[in-house]
């Protein structure tokens, strides 16, 4: 996602949600990572949109075309 995972990372995390069960950060750390996740989800979305307006943009252009030679 971001950063970086070294070891002090992941005794960190393994703390948070092992030996010392922080509910609270734990919450912070899901709430975060289902943010990021619908970020992505929507720019996907928002790049088909584009790809798909782009193929109907140059179909109608080829369209056009045609029909300013006849």
């Amino acid at each position: 996602m971001q950063g970086q995972a070294d070891a002090n990372t992941l005794e960190r995390l393994e703390n948070k949600f092992k030996w010392q069960r922080d509910e609270r950060f734990i919450r912070n750390l899901t709430d975060s990572v289902l943010d990021f996740e619908e970020r992505c989800r929507r720019q996907a979305e928002a790049l088909e949109r584009a790809k798909l307006l782009n193929e109907q943009a140059e179909q109608l252009k080829k369209e056009a075309d045609r029909l300013g030679n006849q």
